[in-house]
Formats: C-alpha cells, sequence, structure tokens
C-alpha cells in the first residue's frame, strides 16, 4: 500500500487552475524530487499533502484513510497526521515565530504534552545534531537565510516525521548554507524515511537514488 496516494486530484485559486488531474502514489522511503518551473503547482500540492488545503475534485489518501476538511476535524486524527508530516516551507519566516531558536524546537514537543525534560533532551540532541548549538538562545528574526533554513528544518525534525517535504530548500542561500542543505538532505535520503523536495532544478542533487515526477506548465504531473 501506497503511503501517500492522490487520485485524479484538481485545485483552483478561484479561476487560476494550481493543480490539473493529479495522481500520484508515493511509498514509504522513497526520496521523490518534484520538478518543474515556477508556478506549476509544486507549493500547492505541499499544501494539499498537508493537509492545509483540500482538493476541489479527486482524493488524497495518508496510510489508507482519506485526508478531508472533516477528518482533520478531529483533533486526535489531526494530531496523528501532523506528527507524522513534517514541512519546510521555501521562506522560514512564514513558520519561525518564537522567541527563541530553543523555542522554535520546543514548540511541536510541547504540543504534543512531552514532558519539559523530554522537551529538552529532543531539542538538545537536534542542535548538537545539526550543529547549530550556537544558534538556541538567539531571535531566530535576527538570524542570517541560511541559519533560518536550519532552525525551520530542525523545528520539523523536532516531531521525527515520517515524511519531510522541503519546498524549493536552495533558494535564497549563499554556497555555504547550500552545502549544508545538500548534506542534509543527503543524509536524511539514507534514513529509511521518506523525502519530498520541490525545485525547479535539480543540478545540485548529488545522489541518484531519487524518483523526479516533473510538473507542466498545465499543472500536470508526467513521469
Amino acid at each position: 500500500m501506497a503511503l501517500l496516494k492522490l487520485s485524479h486530484i484538481k485545485y483552483s485559486y478561484d479561476d487560476i487552475v494550481a493543480l490539473n488531474d493529479v495522481s500520484l502514489s508515493i511509498n514509504s522511503g522513497e526520496f521523490i524530487l518534484l520538478e518543474g518551473p515556477n508556478g506549476c503547482g509544486k507549493s500547492t500540492l505541499f499544501k494539499l499533502l498537508n493537509g492545509l488545503i483540500f482538493p476541489s475534485q479527486g482524493s488524497y489518501f495518508f496510510a489508507g484513510q482519506e485526508i478531508t476538511a472533516a477528518v482533520l476535524k478531529d483533533m486526535v486524527t489531526a494530531k496523528k497526521f501532523h506528527k507524522r508530516i513534517g514541512y519546510v516551507f521555501q521562506n522560514p519566516d512564514m513558520q519561525l515565530f518564537n522567541p527563541t531558536v530553543y523555542d522554535e524546537l520546543a514548540f511541536g514537543p510541547r504540543q504534543m504534552g512531552f514532558s519539559e525534560n523530554e522537551v529538552k533532551e529532543r531539542v538538545m540532541d537536534l542542535l548538537t545534531f545539526l550543529e547549530i548549538e550556537s544558534l538556541k538562545d538567539r531571535a531566530p528574526y535576527h538570524l542570517s537565510g541560511g541559519e533560518k533554513k536550519k532552525t525551520a528544518i530542525a523545528a520539523v525534525l523536532a516531531l521525527n516525521p515520517d515524511i519531510l517535504m522541503m519546498d524549493e530548500p536552495m533558494n535564497g542561500l549563499d554556497g555555504r548554507s547550500r552545502r549544508w542543505i545538500e548534506n542534509f538532505i543527503e543524509q536524511f535520503s539514507l534514513s529509511g524515511k521518506t523525502l519530498i523536495i520541490a525545485s525547479h532544478q535539480k543540478k545540485w542533487l548529488t545522489t541518484s537514488d531519487v524518483r523526479i515526477v516533473k510538473f507542466t506548465e498545465k499543472h500536470e504531473i508526467v513521469e
């Protein structure tokens, strides 16, 4: 059974088509690159996969369960769903809102009811693992673009998701930060978890173990 399955998905912003009859299956442990020009629907698909929007037509199944607005109104189901899928936005400013980097990483585990000792252990382990201990007490809005991106990734990983989605992870980064992201992606792709990246280019990929799914300018998928 596919971990994620889209069947004939359509989605529009008013009269503007964003996804046009999209069908796609993704298995657990796959590394997927969604490739296509800007504005073709990649970011919209990410929002849909994360339950932030819902299709006007078609069906979306996660681990065998159809994901709808009604299903995610149940708080227990919604928590389980959002814990398993981590989404790193293209612009980290859209997801960083806590007073310190420590609090950014602690936010998710706190929402899931972890004790403060468990929160501290997980946050400190992540800071060490990602080599960003020096950012712990800094305010996110004072960070550089690369530091914000690292913090956003760490905050998503704090819930240990089964799936990591990254939207245009290289956008706006300097060379040093790009190399950090490249190394992180390569290491994560070896973890056995599912990795889905949206990008309009693939030249920075250093691994061949990736399945490329192409979006067309007509907001359709071609494999």
